[in-house]
């Protein structure tokens, strides 16, 4: 990462490098290296070009609302309720 975007930020970036190293080894990813966490965080400071737009909404999921059938929305009445509380 750019040490001057670094100096303009309040994170501790080696602790939160550390921290975030712990946590991968206790989740078994023991072969992760600090550099690793590294190069995954200077990665978010990268502006997407159009390029990388396209290709995330090309490959983004498309939801279907023809395939899914959406079950019937219960509305809790009066009635039921008395009735639900009649069974007490």
């Amino acid at each position: 990462m750019d040490p001057k975007k670094r100096k303009s930020c309040k994170w501790d970036y080696g602790k939160v490098n550390r921290d975030i190293l712990s946590l991968a080894r206790q989740a078994g990813f023991d072969e992760l290296e600090s550099e690793d966490i590294e190069q995954v965080l200077a990665s978010h400071t990268e502006e997407f070009t159009n390029e990388d737009l396209q290709q995330l909404t090309e490959h983004s999921p498309v939801e279907d609302d023809d395939d899914e059938e959406e079950e019937p929305q219960r509305t809790l009445t009066t009635k039921r309720l008395a009735e639900s509380f009649n069974m007490f």
